[in-house]
């Protein structure tokens, strides 16, 4: 029962990103005057016409349940309808853009509306970020630097290990020595302790250290070489701070959430890079098969929400991914590649000077680079879906 409650889950919680979306592509070009002839839940064939309205649009469900659409008159700038009145392609730039940016626009809203009852009614992080170096840092998904500064873990201090045959090991550090203070300031994480031997001005009597061990402050005075001591340095004795939330007054949720919305656009961009980048140029095959990991589809996400229904979570946590997932369809939406809404906001802001003048090849140019572009976006998702199977029946 929880492996067919969690795809039921995954099927809603992606119909409604989905759905919010095309929304906002709809209420856009009913804004600008376009006609909208169908609304779409999921990718043709056609499995059923659900209604249409006294404009004219024709709402239906499609097979391929990874996605949907609005199609708009007009669309084609080739076609019979593209001069008519209430057609995409007569209409100005500012008008196309708001309805291409519209769909991504409504991503963020639903995720800023999620996050602001979340963080008014009380959200934990969902997760810690400790496989990918990134430069911005998020409440839901912070670094593990970051969870302990804002409390999520406690921790006992700063543990010291030495490497064998370090200057580390041969000034007398041993396993487990705790740090007190270096060169008489107290340094609170191990970055802030690396980056101190790394500055230290070398000297005859070295870098004074004041440690713990079993109990007894002691002095320690090493060497560095090249800036290094040689030795581990990690938190000592983390462990979950039990109950931990964030939760605001609701104007101040609404601020939080706002920033956070942007934090996790920034975050899921610089992931977006940095997993191409690992999958195409790795330094070592562990970072690919790491990014490899962290590629996902539908068949992903619906394993995911097994597992959540498994372990009983909360409805914070279900609205945590959904938000999440909105933003992350947003942002990869958002990427300037043929066919994404971002490819099409490219196109039309490359060719805005030429318009009325476009010749039919450089509208056919245009509509071909489109068209392999889908035809990529599906061989991707294929590629994808296979990934997601293999990983679930390795």
């Amino acid at each position: 029962m929880d492996v067919f409650f969690g795809i039921l889950l995954a099927f809603a919680v992606f119909f409604a990103v989905v759905v919010f979306h095309e929304l906002g592509h709809f209420l856009a070009a009913r804004r600008v005057g376009v006609k909208v002839e169908e609304f779409g839940i999921g990718i043709p064939p056609k499995a059923s016409v659900l209604g249409k309205d006294s404009k004219g649009c024709e709402y239906t469900l499609n097979y391929l349940p990874i996605g949907g659409f609005v199609r708009l008159k007009g669309e084609d700038e080739l076609g019979p309808t593209s001069a008519d009145k209430d057609a995409f392609a007569s209409k100005s730039y500012a008008s196309k853009s708001l309805v291409i940016l519209a769909g991504v626009t409504f991503n963020f809203i639903l995720a800023f509306i999620i996050f602001t009852f979340l963080f008014w009614n009380g959200v934990a992080p969902l997760a810690v970020n400790s496989k990918f170096d990134t430069r911005t840092e998020t409440l839901l998904v912070p670094s593990f630097e970051r969870a302990v500064e804002l409390g999520v873990f406690e921790v006992s201090g700063i543990a010291l290990s030495p490497v064998k045959g370090s200057p580390a090991e041969r000034f007398g550090m041993k396993d487990d020595d705790r740090l007190i203070s270096v060169e008489g300031v107290s340094v609170s994480n191990p970055a802030a302790f690396v980056e101190t031997i790394r500055s230290h001005t070398a000297d005859a009597d070295g870098i004074q250290l004041v440690i713990s061990r079993s109990g007894a402050e002691m002095p320690l005075s090493i060497m560095p070489a090249d800036g290094k001591i040689g030795a581990y340095v990690t938190y000592a004795d983390v462990k979950a701070r039990e109950g931990f939330v964030y939760r605001y007054p609701f104007g101040q949720a609404v601020v939080v959430a706002a920033k956070e919305t942007v934090d996790q656009t920034a975050f899921t961009f610089e992931l977006l890079f940095e997993i191409v980048r690992r999958l195409v140029v790795p330094k070592d095959a562990a970072e690919r098969q790491d990014a490899a990991a962290g590629v996902g589809g539908p068949i992903a996400i619906g394993g995911l929400f097994v597992q959540l229904v498994s372990a009983k979570v909360g409805i914070s946590v279900i609205l945590t991914v959904a938000a999440l997932l909105s933003i992350n369809l947003g942002a990869f939406n958002l990427l300037p590649f043929p066919a994404l809404d971002g490819g099409r906001f490219f196109m039309i802001t490359l060719l805005a000077p030429l318009r009325g003048m476009k010749s039919e090849r450089v509208r056919n140019i245009e509509n071909t680079i489109h068209s392999v572009g889908f035809s990529v976006l599906i061989l991707i998702a294929v590629i994808v879906a296979f990934h997601d199977v293999w990983k679930l029946i390795r």
